[in-house]
């Protein structure tokens, strides 16, 4: 079937009787769901958005906020998005009028290549969570497609600890099918399969000793002619080449 909607919000889902966070704030198997106006779902014990076999889920701007994950929380299925085998489109897709886009949680795709999400993040959009694609080994290319479009003004930040998954210690970072667009900022650690475009990532370092560059990595497996990427660390630490008179924003400035 098909559902559209202008408007959403959708707030506060728990089940005292779910044990491994099966709750849904949108949920679709088979069927078509489109919030062309401003969505808001959060604290959802389980998945703010869940695509299953066949179904395609589309929506436009607001905010999407995974269930806080507590220690207890560590075998539960808390994600922002976790799509198997269905299609999700974040700020995209027929029939939206991409706007401001936030999103605080992981995004876990069944590795299958009909497990697909597109993340749209326009200016001043922001996502803080990781991607998610389980493969029979680290060492194979995912066929499923996590693809992240990026404006100047947007940013993602890789972080760890939103769900179990990358809580774990055996999670090595992120995987990006497609990383594309003019400018946005990106904060490792992360595998871009397909990259295009210009982007800066920044690299954190100690404080106390910022030779000490902190994070992972950041790998392009493949890249379009003309892409650019700036490597940059922020100032923290850092003393040399600075005049008494430079701003907080110009000390930030410390590419590579």
């Amino acid at each position: 079937g098909t559902a559209a909607f202008e408007d959403l919000s959708i707030k506060n889902i728990k089940s005292s009787k779910d044990t491994r966070g099966r709750s849904s704030g949108i949920y679709a198997d088979g069927g078509h769901v489109t919030i062309a106006g401003r969505m808001d779902i959060s604290d959802i014990a389980g998945s703010a958005i869940r695509a299953l076999s066949g179904s395609t889920i589309s929506t436009g701007e607001g905010n999407i906020t995974a269930y806080p994950m507590a220690e207890s929380d560590a075998n539960k299925n808390i994600y922002a998005v976790n799509t198997s085998k269905g299609t999700v489109n974040l700020n995209t897709g027929e029939g939206i009028t991409p706007g401001k886009l936030d999103v605080t949680g992981d995004i876990k795709l069944t590795d299958d290549a009909q497990s697909v999400v597109n993340m749209n993040l326009n200016a001043a959009s922001l996502w803080k969570g990781a991607s998610i694609i389980n493969t029979t080994s680290t060492y194979n290319d995912p066929s499923a497609q996590m693809n992240l479009a990026m404006e100047e003004g947007s940013s993602w930040t890789h972080t760890t600890g939103l769900s179990g998954d990358t809580a774990a210690s055996g999670f090595a970072g992120s995987r990006i099918s497609k990383l594309s667009g003019q400018g946005g900022v990106v904060y490792q650690p992360v595998t871009v399969y397909d990259y295009s475009g210009n982007k800066t990532v920044v690299y954190r370092h100690d404080s106390a000793d910022p030779t000490m560059i902190q994070g992972g990595d950041f790998i392009v497996k493949k890249a379009a002619s003309g892409s650019a990427i700036t490597l940059v660390t922020g100032s923290e630490g850092i003393k040399a080449g600075f005049k008494d008179t430079d701003s907080a924003a110009d000390r930030n400035k410390v590419s590579a």
